[in-house]
């Protein structure tokens, strides 16, 4: 034990790696490390010179860090994919009861939906066209339950982007926050428009207040902004002037 009450932990007793069990960030483990030795015991790192021992340290942090963001990702992706599928059974089972030919139909568009899911599922990012073909699809699903009251715009420069990388069910996402948190009728339609602006996809939409509104997790955009950082390190843009909604996901090249 350390002076200052800090357990110090014996590693040449053990005969163990201290690259990986130290906890990398401590200033006093990096002095530790260097001085290291395993007594009487060919290993690795014996023959290093202090210069090596420190570009050893320092891979191993980035390395560190690297499995850190992974994890960081992967925990985001598990949290949008059940949301997502969490409300659009909602919006199936509420149209059994009201409207069961139209929930047949609902119910195909979301089984092609899923298969996306399965096949990208499992992607941190995947092609901007593939992203906008299920954004789409979400589009027409919600179609189905607000008959008339929306319009989807999609600018023929957003059709023609290939390969851009996109988080997994982003456009979706905003596409949903579009639809929830604005009132629409067919006297007062919900408009979404896609476009490019200065190396931006641009999400737009017109804001039609709500009489009440609800509570609100903000997932959407916190998914996006906090995996495009991820990723790219790179923030989208969200922008509110009270007549119109915007957020900018900036376009990067894999």
């Amino acid at each position: 034990m350390a002076n200052n009450g800090e357990v110090i932990f014996n590693f040449r007793k053990f005969h163990l790696n201290p690259f990986i069990y130290y906890p990398i960030a401590s200033n006093h483990y990096f002095a530790e490390i260097l001085n290291y030795r395993h007594d009487g015991m060919n290993n690795e790192y014996d023959n290093l010179t202090r210069e090596q021992l420190i570009e050893e340290l320092v891979k191993t942090k980035k390395e560190a860090k690297a499995m850190e963001r992974q994890v960081r990702l992967t925990l985001l992706r598990r949290q949008v994919t059940p949301h997502f599928l969490f409300n659009s059974i909602s919006v199936a089972m509420s149209l059994v009861l009201q409207q069961p030919q139209t929930a047949v139909t609902f119910l195909h568009h979301l089984a092609s939906m899923y298969r996306y899911l399965l096949k990208y599922g499992n992607d941190f990012h995947v092609p901007i066209e593939q992203e906008i073909g299920m954004m789409m699809q979400y589009y027409e699903l919600m179609s189905l339950r607000h008959v008339g009251s929306m319009q989807l715009t999609i600018s023929s420069d957003v059709k023609a982007c290939k390969g851009y990388p996109l988080p997994p069910l982003a456009l979706q996402g905003l596409v949903e926050n579009a639809i929830k948190h604005n009132a629409h009728t067919q006297e007062h339609p919900l408009y979404i428009t896609l476009t490019i602006e200065d190396g931006y996809l641009c999400v737009k939409n017109n804001i039609v207040p709500l009489e009440s509104v609800g509570q609100t997790t903000k997932m959407g955009l916190a998914y996006m902004n906090e995996t495009m950082q991820l990723l790219f390190e790179r923030d989208i843009c969200v922008d509110n002037d009270g007549n119109t909604f915007v957020v900018k996901i900036p376009l990067v090249n894999s």
